[in-house]
């Protein structure tokens, strides 16, 4: 059987594992690109901090040996680390200087060389910056073959984002799984919460109801007003207790038809042996007397089907005053 304890910790449940299937992804996600964008802005100012100081050391007129020193120093840097860091000599350097031992160069690299423009490229779990080294007026005193503007080389800087991109889901749904209890312990109070009102609000309502069931007089049944708590359940009551006054309505109305002419509205027979005991009993009490009239009509009915109830409720009326004096 369906209860409403039972349908909102399976829906709480449902909606905790829908919360958190659903933001995992999104979140991981989130994460990936912030990761990837900040790889780019360090691969960038890595890439700039390593040509500030390849060109301070130019600038003091540095020989072939330490040039080749410094390149393997810099390329060495990141060796323990999720960077990777190449720089490319161009062919007008290797011109003036001779050519050094170096990877060959990609698609990326040689489009670096031939547009003088960066590159960037961001796959899945890796990031990829590739930065133009722009001959500058002071480089032309060594690079004497070059002009301003010539792309003399080209830093390549690779990061590795697999290893931070997996620490950072490995947290994520580390926090997720500690999290993930704190909806179900809620959704278990607001359960037993709620099922008390209910509970509660239900009993009452069910008082009420069985209060009618064991009232005999529908004359005198009637609901005293009673706040369920719920919004929804006073409704239910208010409609319930439209429905008693509508009973009680009905079974006044039965009584006094019973004891009633319909068409006239005065006492019948019925009326007449039901009020003569009380009647004769409060004028013994009381030392009174009992006076009963009988009035007997003719033809009355067709009066009330010729003239309407209108002239048949004053026909009794003129009848009386007519009438002879009753003997007493």
């Amino acid at each position: 059987m369906k209860t409403i304890r039972t349908f909102i910790m399976v829906a709480s449940v449902l909606v905790s594992v829908l919360v958190f299937g659903s933001a995992y992804p999104i979140v991981s996600h989130s994460f990936t690109r912030a990761i990837q964008a900040n790889s780019l802005r360090t691969s960038s100012a890595m890439a700039q901090s390593t040509f500030n100081s390849m060109f301070q050391l130019m600038s003091t007129g540095w020989t072939h040996a330490q040039a080749k020193n410094f390149l393997r120093a810099t390329e060495g840097s990141t060796k323990d680390s999720d960077f990777a860091l190449q720089i490319y000599r161009g062919s007008i350097v290797s011109a003036r200087f001779g050519p050094i031992q170096q990877g060959a160069m990609d698609t990326a690299v040689t489009q670096a060389f031939r547009t003088g423009k960066p590159q960037q490229d961001v796959s899945g779990t890796s990031t990829r910056s590739v930065f133009p080294l722009r001959a500058q007026t002071q480089c032309l005193r060594c690079h004497t073959n070059a002009q301003v503007g010539n792309v003399l080389g080209v830093i390549d800087v690779r990061r590795n984002l697999a290893p931070s991109i997996q620490a950072a889901r490995h947290d994520f749904l580390t926090s997720m799984l500690w999290i993930f209890p704190f909806p179900i312990l809620a959704a278990f109070l607001l359960t037993v919460f709620v099922n008390w009102r209910v509970d509660h609000s239900v009993r009452m309502l069910e008082r009420s109801i069985d209060f009618v069931n064991q009232t005999s007089d529908l004359k005198s049944l009637e609901l005293r007003p009673i706040d369920l708590w719920f919004s929804d359940l006073n409704g239910i009551f208010r409609q319930v207790s439209q429905l008693i006054d509508k009973l009680r309505g009905v079974a006044i109305e039965k009584d006094f038809l019973a004891d009633h002419d319909a068409l006239t509205g005065l006492p019948n027979r019925r009326g007449l042996l039901e009020h003569l005991p009380r009647t004769l009993a409060r004028a013994r009490r009381q030392g009174g007397q009992v006076v009963i009239g009988m009035l007997d009509l003719d033809d009355f009915k067709p009066i009330n089907d010729t003239w309407a109830p209108a002239a048949t409720r004053s026909a009794p009326l003129m009848a009386t005053q007519t009438a002879p004096p009753w003997p007493r």
